[in-house]
């Protein structure tokens, strides 16, 4: 991915005890600069964070990218030996 200086970017482990969907939460928190709690965000709403999790729970073969919207900024996961989290915020209209 180009980078991005409005982003935020993580990695994740697929060896990690936190659940992928936690992780993209605290990157969507990280760059709106506060934290996020369930009045502020249900991802839920915007993506199933259980799919989330189970798609990226197992090794995945090839390139894999599943973008999303979420609380004003788009979330872009990109799979290659890891998972890369990139959140950035969507300009207003």
């Amino acid at each position: 991915m180009c980078p991005n200086e409005d982003a935020v970017y993580r990695r994740y482990e697929l060896s990690s005890d936190q659940p992928l969907s936690d992780v993209v939460l605290e990157t969507i928190a990280e760059l709106k600069g506060e934290e996020i709690t369930e009045e502020t965000c249900i991802l839920y709403n915007d993506i199933d964070p259980t799919g989330l999790d189970l798609l990226f729970g197992e090794p995945i073969a090839g390139d894999t990218v599943v973008t999303f919207e979420c609380v004003d900024c788009e979330v872009t996961l990109l799979v290659d030996d890891e998972i890369e989290i990139r959140a950035t915020p969507i300009p207003d209209e």
